[in-house]
């Protein structure tokens, strides 16, 4: 899930099959104070070498896209199997998180700005996709779990006009550029 810079901030990871020291030492003392039958299990035992003075500065991520669904395979020429770079058919998205900037004309950051999705009902008329939210001290807003389709961002400040901006949230197959969901907004003011 990591991207880009951080993808190289990663230490190897041990791993090693253990018994977990803690309260349940053996799982199947869990699985009789059930009264359910025993059942067989393997403890992983993950350990991150986690340097607590380290600082890490990157960008702000404004969007994501979560895809779910088993790559599409076919055989190979000689034997075996090829894994592409798309999904089947039928994939679902997870969650998209989508976000933005809203600064003026001078390109200064508006805190405080009310920012909410519009988008239509099945007769065409307009309502509201999740909360209302406020932009943060630099200006940025974040929307999550908006399902796909055609938006329209609205963005209201005391004393001013409200600004409206069609947007389109799409999501395409697995390799192929990701889509713009990051949407900065400019304010007339």
């Amino acid at each position: 899930m990591l991207q880009g810079n951080l993808l190289q901030l990663i230490h190897p990871v041990r791993t090693e099959v253990a018994q977990p020291d803690g309260v349940l030492k053996n799982v199947s003392d869990f699985w009789g104070a059930l009264e359910n039958q025993l059942r067989a299990s393997v403890s992983l035992v993950v350990t991150l070498d986690l340097d607590l003075e380290q600082i890490i500065t990157s960008p702000m991520v404004l969007a994501r896209a979560l895809k779910f669904g088993p790559p599409v395979v076919q055989p190979a020429p000689y034997g075996g199997e090829t894994i592409l770079p798309q999904l089947e058919a039928g994939w679902e998205v997870g969650t998209v998180r989508l976000g933005g900037e809203v600064r003026n004309k001078k390109g200064t950051p508006l805190a405080s700005a009310s920012v909410r999705l519009v988008g239509k009902q099945a007769d065409g008329q307009p309502v509201q996709v999740g909360p209302t939210t406020q932009t943060d001290a630099e200006g940025r807003y974040i929307f999550s779990a908006v399902p796909t389709g055609d938006y329209t961002l609205v963005v209201e400040l005391p004393g001013q006009a409200p600004v409206q901006v069609p947007l389109k949230v799409a999501v395409g197959e697995r390799g192929q550029p990701v889509p713009e969901l990051a949407f900065p907004v400019e304010v007339p003011m």
